[in-house]
């Protein structure tokens, strides 16, 4: 039995392994989009509009694990992975959000101490 469950897992990670370099070899052939500049009319977004997005979903995923934890404490009918994925979301995000922050900080103080 123990052979038989050994030599399917062979063969659905030579599936996996095959249905990969399939993908990698279609995803390769495919042209990459033109850049957006001035020429093409195409804008791109401003770094300052990009970090109020950021700090924007952020306050969203807040919002929501905020919500489902008072109703978790209160015994109130909520789904507990539901609520657990949503604190996770939240510590994610503030995580990357405070990431940012330092490398955001080292990078002004780099320029700032660059000498011309």
């Amino acid at each position: 039995m123990a052979e038989k469950i050994t030599f399917d897992m062979h063969v659905g990670q030579r599936q996996m392994m095959a249905e990969m370099a399939r993908m990698r070899a279609g995803a390769s052939a495919l042209p990459l989009p033109p850049m957006a500049n001035g020429v093409t009319g195409m804008q791109q977004p401003s770094f300052g509009a990009v970090l109020n997005q950021a700090i924007s979903h952020r306050d969203n995923v807040q919002h929501a694990a905020s919500v489902q934890q008072p109703a978790q404490e209160t015994g109130r009918r909520v789904d507990s992975a539901a609520a657990m994925l949503e604190s996770q979301k939240d510590s994610v995000a503030f995580s990357v959000l405070a990431q940012v922050r330092d490398r955001l900080s080292t990078a002004f103080d780099d320029v700032i101490n660059t000498t011309l």
